[in-house]
């Protein structure tokens, strides 16, 4: 386990591209992909922290909390073709504030459109910091 405040990267996990029929197969799906990710762990992520993010920028950043510890295990997905801000997108064309709103409200109703999604892991980690990636990772 992590020392406090600090990162174990999860080296194995990261660069693995994982295939999700639907939204309600992510947690699974990256669970079969990280194999710290056992039992001991729960999803600690709320569904609109997960919904958000992947609709808006294809992005998953969950977190799953040790059931009898502080420790925290990370993991931070990009799709390859989801998201109103993937990279991808946005150097085809350009931003529309009513069309992004647009597609986010439609997309988060129905999520399930969206997929099936593959999603690259980029980042994986055993940690005590909730915040570990604020610098890294941030998208808000």
């Amino acid at each position: 386990m992590p020392a406090t405040n600090s990162e174990q990267p999860i080296a194995d996990a990261i660069g693995k591209m994982v295939l999700l029929p639907d939204y309600n197969s992510v947690e699974a799906a990256l669970r079969r992909e990280v194999r710290e990710l056992d039992a001991a762990y729960a999803l600690r992520t709320l569904e609109e922290d997960i919904k958000g993010p992947f609709v808006k920028y294809g992005y998953l950043d969950l977190t799953f909390q040790h059931r009898q510890t502080p420790h925290l295990l990370k993991v931070f997905c990009e799709a390859t073709t989801v998201g109103y801000f993937n990279p991808v997108f946005k150097k085809e064309k350009a931003y529309d504030q009513d069309e992004m709103y647009a597609y986010y409200a439609k997309y988060i109703r129905a999520i399930d459109e969206l997929f099936p999604a593959e999603v690259k892991i980029v980042d994986c980690c055993l940690t005590t910091d909730e915040d570990v990636w604020l610098d890294k990772h941030f998208y808000i």
